[in-house]
């Protein structure tokens, strides 16, 4: 035999791999795989979390600074913003940064953001954090912020994901669909939605099943339909598309019986939501806790509903009115720093949401706890009688197997109006109980006016809120 006749070896894309398996890039090799060189950052950063998420909370806190003191240091000496802000409260931003000079520094608001502008952007941005994109939050306050955020920074964002789909241990054989408001606004025209042959850029490493994405402007109904089509084994949603879904599917006898899981984002997830996906899908629902500007916050715990912040890519804190830390069962603000935020850092960020600590881990790692989030603090409630609150009302309906979706809106100084989407109109007895629920949740006797609506629309953002006020 001739060398021309000897046959041509197999190469690996010519046998199927099994979906879960590690993706490779040689010939011949189908498990155990040996991924292409520009996975290895993502895979190595995973090798690393794997490891940091056992550490102790001071261990963390002390790594944590090392990376602060690079990030001042380099604010300080690229970013007009913080130059002019070193140097007027005395910090030496070429030194290591301790926690007492951190406690110095003023909290960034929302509005700095919006003033200054360019003065926050960094002059020298390192050319190895890679390109350089722009984005903006979805406005929901009516002043949405654009930062800048590096290619680094997105590389850190795609092996937090990964981390969750590991925690969760989700089967990466499974199907992924998406129920979102999507910033492609070509996709909310498109009634089949989206198909990709994979599960997305965080699990490029290994070989995943299908996903899947819709717009959740559609009307639920559409959106029920799809789902029952596509056969999710997971899906992605918002807290409060979720708990229209459930009610609706459960009210409907409508089941999906592939849901595995259920993922949220975007919303504080209220236990009345939990327990409709329960209720209706008989799945768990995981929350995921982030932000345009910082990223991830927090994942839920594999073994319990504590959140756990994210102390590799970011500093969180939770913080009382005077500044100080908040203990656990003590209702703080959220402030958020991203570590590797090189090209606009954002130092000492007041998010605008209220939340409380919680104490260790139930699982045993040393990541910080947050027991939960509570929203915006923009959804507290001035009182007529001057008292500042937040009101206790996410379970005002609970019971109520009539009411698909509700929302409660301040419409005068001692009026407010609870709108409700409604299988069958309640009775008066039922009406005034739950007059009775919304005046003790505001603890203040307002006056309550009951609206049935056939839908109660998201705010632009896509978001949904279950308190707004119309008055000034």
């Amino acid at each position: 035999m001739t060398a021309s006749d000897k046959p041509t070896p197999p190469k690996a894309k010519e046998f199927a791999s099994r979906p879960g398996a590690t993706r490779s890039v040689i010939d011949g090799v189908v498990w155990p795989g040996i991924p292409g060189a520009n996975l290895l950052p993502e895979l190595a950063l995973q090798f690393q979390l794997e490891r940091t998420q056992w550490w102790s909370l001071e261990r963390l806190r002390t790594y944590q600074f090392d990376q602060l003191s690079a990030l001042v240091r380099h604010a300080g000496a690229t970013v007009p913003y913080y130059r002019d802000l070193f140097r007027r409260i005395g910090l030496d931003g070429a030194r290591p940064v301790d926690p007492d000079d951190w406690a110095k520094l003023p909290l960034l608001t929302r509005q700095d953001i919006q003033t200054h502008g360019t003065e926050l952007h960094s002059e020298a941005v390192p050319a190895s954090h890679g390109a350089i994109e722009t984005a903006s939050t979805s406005g929901s306050t009516g002043h949405p912020v654009t930062v800048r955020k590096t290619a680094l920074q997105h590389l850190y964002w795609l092996a937090i994901t990964l981390r969750d789909h590991l925690w969760h241990e989700r089967d990466f054989a499974g199907r992924m669909a998406s129920l979102r408001r999507p910033r492609d606004r070509v996709l909310m025209t498109r009634p089949e939605g989206e198909t990709a042959s994979h599960w997305g850029r965080s699990t490029a490493p290994f070989i995943t099943g299908p996903s899947f994405a819709l717009s959740s402007t559609f009307e639920i109904a559409a959106q029920i339909e799809w789902l029952r089509r596509r056969e999710p084994d997971y899906l992605l949603t918002s807290p409060s598309n979720l708990q229209v879904l459930a009610a609706v599917c459960l009210d409907r006898g409508i089941a999906i019986p592939t849901l595995r899981q259920v993922l949220v984002v975007a919303e504080a997830l209220r236990s009345e939501t939990r327990e409709a996906c329960r209720a209706a899908f008989g799945v768990e629902v995981k929350d995921i806790y982030s932000c345009i500007e910082a990223g991830y916050l927090a994942l839920q715990s594999p073994i319990s509903e504590q959140l756990l912040v994210q102390a590799e890519t970011v500093l969180l804190e939770i913080i009382d009115d005077q500044g100080r830390p908040c203990a656990p069962g003590q209702l703080g603000r959220v402030v958020v720093t991203a570590l590797h935020a090189f090209a606009m850092p954002l130092l000492r960020y007041e998010l605008g949401d209220l939340a409380e600590p919680g104490g260790p881990a139930t699982c045993g790692r040393g990541l910080p706890v947050i027991a939960r989030v509570l929203g915006r603090s923009r959804d507290m409630v001035r009182l007529p009688d001057g008292r500042v609150l937040y009101p206790n009302i996410s379970g005002v309906v609970k019971g109520f197997g009539k009411i698909v979706q509700w929302q409660v809106a301040r419409i005068a100084e001692r009026e407010v109006a609870l709108r409700l989407v409604v299988k069958a109109p309640l009775d008066a007895t039922e009406e005034a109980a739950l007059r009775a629920r919304l005046r003790d949740g505001f603890d203040y006797p307002f006056d309550v006016s009951i609206v049935y609506r056939s839908e109660i629309p998201h705010a632009p953002s896509g978001k949904f809120f279950e308190y707004v006020s119309e008055i000034t």
